[in-house]
């Protein structure tokens, strides 16, 4: 009964719910990955997109709280672990160093993750809240939310700040993914380098995809 009742504020657990809170996020950035693709397909159904997700209010409200509740639980135990680890000092994480070598994804969680969420704070600000005002204008028509992408991107200061940040992503998810499924149980000397390759190529793959969409503003691929 002990046991029981130490359970949900145990390490295990918070590593647990970092994980499960982890791929959640992971699940949402997949889905804004494949609405932002919509670009490519002009302003139309950009536009048309955007606006389907506005309709959707306010149950669209909710999600973006709950997801907002599941970021601070992610951070906020995050933390915690990390506290722990160093006041425990050299206590190892989930996995056994058999299985555990020393990660660059792993070296640089301190510093993606807060890099990730002042540019998620800084993305809702450019995108989400702030008044658009003549940023819908390209060549003196006005292509909403479109235009508003459009001439962000066309900016290489808002471009770069937007690449580095996304790079930043890709080095958190080539840890964070594998870390996941570790904590899960999937840590066996058999499947870690595989488990290791899997993360690696997600994070790559999804910070290129978000990326490709400022490069190809950049380079005039994407026109109004």
């Amino acid at each position: 009964m002990t046991r029981l009742i130490k359970w949900p504020v145990s390490s295990v657990a918070r590593k647990q719910i970092v994980a499960c809170t982890g791929l959640l996020i992971l699940g949402f950035v997949l889905t804004h990955l494949a609405g932002n693709m919509l670009i490519f397909l002009g302003p139309d159904t950009f536009n048309a997109y955007a606006a389907k997700l506005a309709s959707l209010r306010p149950l669209l409200s909710f999600f973006e709280f709950g997801l907002i509740i599941l970021a601070l639980i992610h951070i906020i135990t995050t933390l915690s672990l990390v506290l722990e680890n160093r006041k425990a000092r050299g206590t190892a994480y989930s996995i056994s160093k058999a299985v555990a070598p020393s990660l660059i994804g792993a070296k640089w969680m301190p510093i993606t993750g807060p890099i990730i969420l002042i540019f998620v704070l800084f993305h809702l600000w450019d995108f989400t809240f702030a008044e658009h005002g003549v940023r819908n204008l390209v060549h003196n028509r006005d292509l909403g939310l479109y235009g508003v992408v459009y001439n962000a991107f066309g900016d290489p200061l808002h471009a770069a700040i937007y690449i580095l940040a996304l790079s930043a992503l890709a080095v958190h998810l080539t840890h964070a993914i594998q870390s996941a499924l570790q904590t899960f149980g999937l840590n066996s000397n058999k499947s870690f380098p595989y488990l290791k390759k899997i993360s690696v190529l997600v994070g790559i793959v999804v910070a290129l995809a978000y990326i490709i969409i400022p490069v190809s503003v950049l380079c005039n691929f994407i026109k109004p």
